[in-house]
């Protein structure tokens, strides 16, 4: 994907979208990210490169049985085993169009319900690459368009090239709905408390896919002052016309259940998730290799996942909930459990009030909050005392001994 500009990608059209997790903005957003997983070079830095085996997986992995499950269910060969890989996908390409297969496949829950096996595939190749999403398997539909674009592409299969299953649909979408909006409305008018005739006004009326709405104002008066050019309007009527288009707007952002569209997102922030997120790389790694604080990164990185609806990859594997186990330490913290004694041992020569346990910690170097509530049960635990007094009895004796 050709990253020349990273300082912004415009998401939708104009200002307003509908609320749903399929709005344009939100569908083009997903596309980008996942058009960046076949891999990229940044332009602006020579020395980052990024390419995924994710496309090479899915096509090994998923493609045979989305093949042989197109085949199955338009009954175009009754010999499956018998055929190759090769032999299959030029048979689908004689026989049906990708229009053939979109219809019988459109989502992937008619495909969980058309071949169980191929979706539990599907869905083991996106848990893998850590694109699986629970709450709505849209990362699963978007896989679906590369499988079916590979079957009539060979040399995009061949070449893992996933960029090309994943062209700007989302505009002519957008522009559909822009379209599906577009109304005219009726204005009807006079001046408040007085007994005059009732002006009538007829002109597009607001579309927030489409325009802001001070263009949609701007707009609208010209028509206005055209409509009644050369005209006596007697005073308030002006007044009254706003009022309608105030009640319009109002009325407009109700009835649509609309959202403001997302801000412009920087496209570099769609590099950095997808480094996170799909190469494994940790946030100080993508800190370094973009040479950007830590703060900005996760930010851009929490930023980006939200918008397109993604749950941020788990890093440090926990408990799972219900669990009475203790948490598996890491190698790192073993050793520093190992050598809390040495250094408390240590620390006694440091302090004059053992009984202070802040000076403890201060003398150890950590927060007196985690001696009190770490620490302290740790080394009672460890030497076998009821108490913390103990502790130090234990400690000095150990000292005593040792000289």
């Amino acid at each position: 994907m050709d990253t020349n500009n990273l300082r912004s990608q415009a998401l939708g059209i104009g200002p307003y979208e509908n609320s749903r997790l399929r709005s344009p903005a939100t569908n083009q957003a997903r596309r980008t990210f996942f058009s960046l997983i076949d891999g990229f070079k940044v332009q602006e830095k020579p020395s980052i490169e990024f390419k995924s085996n994710a496309p090479a997986d899915l096509a090994r992995q998923v493609l045979p049985h989305f093949t042989a499950c197109v085949l199955i269910h338009f009954a175009l060969d009754k010999n499956l085993a018998e055929k190759s890989h090769a032999a299959l996908y030029r048979h689908v390409k004689t026989n049906l169009t990708p229009a053939d297969v979109r219809n019988f496949l459109p989502n992937q829950s008619v495909l969980k319900a058309e071949s169980p096996q191929t979706h539990k595939k599907l869905t083991s190749w996106a848990k893998k690459w850590n694109l699986l999403e629970s709450k709505n398997y849209w990362s699963l539909d978007l896989a679906l368009e590369a499988l079916c674009h590979w079957l009539f592409d060979p040399g995009a299969r061949e070449f893992n090239l996933w960029h090309r299953a994943f062209p700007n649909k989302t505009m002519s979408a957008m522009w559909d709905e822009v379209i599906a909006h577009t109304k005219w409305k009726q204005f009807s008018f006079k001046p408040k408390g007085k007994k005059l005739k009732r002006y009538s006004f007829s002109s597009r009326g607001w579309n927030p896919l489409l325009e802001a709405i001070e263009e949609w104002n701007n707009l609208v008066d010209t028509w206005f002052e055209d409509k009644f050019k050369g005209q006596h309007l007697p005073v308030g009527i002006k007044g009254a016309f706003r009022e309608q288009k105030r009640n319009h707007i109002l009325l407009t952002k109700q009835r649509r259940g609309l959202k403001p569209t997302p801000e412009k997102r920087y496209l570099l922030h769609f590099l950095w998730a997808v480094h996170f997120q799909v190469g494994g790389l940790l946030l100080e790694d993508v800190c370094k290799l973009y040479d950007k604080p830590s703060k900005t990164v996760s930010d851009g990185i929490n930023r980006t996942l939200e918008l397109i609806g993604l749950t941020k990859r788990k890093i440090h594997g926990g408990r799972k909930i219900g669990t009475r186990r203790a948490r598996q330490l890491s190698q790192r913290e073993e050793s520093n459990k190992k050598s809390r004694l040495s250094r408390f041992l240590q620390a006694s020569y440091q302090v004059n009030n053992h009984e202070n346990k802040a000076e403890w910690a201060r003398a150890i170097g950590i927060s007196p909050e985690w001696f009190r509530a770490d620490w302290v049960p740790f080394l009672m635990a460890e030497l076998r005392c009821g108490d913390f007094n103990a502790v130090i009895r234990k400690v000095e004796r150990l000292k005593s001994t040792r000289h």
